[in-house]
């Protein structure tokens, strides 16, 4: 019976490791030559809500020199307000 209820903690870790959502940070900077200012956005579960929230930021702004990135599956840092990041995308 042991046995038996290992296994089944092991395939729903398995199994709940498969369904993990990828989540998505966008960072919108006003001016692309200084990095030091920035928006953080919310986490999105999707790519494209978080590219929308970047042009969101711009349709309400007035930047002319603007960036963004996005962080896929970004995790805090010991290092204050910096994430790591699987992947940065645009």
């Amino acid at each position: 019976m042991k046995k038996a209820g290992v296994i089944i903690v092991v395939v729903l870790l398995f199994i709940g490791g498969c369904w993990r959502k990828d989540t998505y940070r966008p960072i919108y900077y006003p001016d692309r030559n200084d990095l030091t200012k920035y928006v953080k956005g919310p986490e999105f579960f999707s790519l494209d809500e978080a590219r929308e929230w970047v042009y969101e930021q711009k349709g309400i702004r007035e930047d002319t020199n603007w960036d963004y990135e996005i962080g896929k599956n970004c995790k805090p840092s010991k290092y204050g307000d910096i994430e790591i990041c699987e992947e940065t995308l645009e």
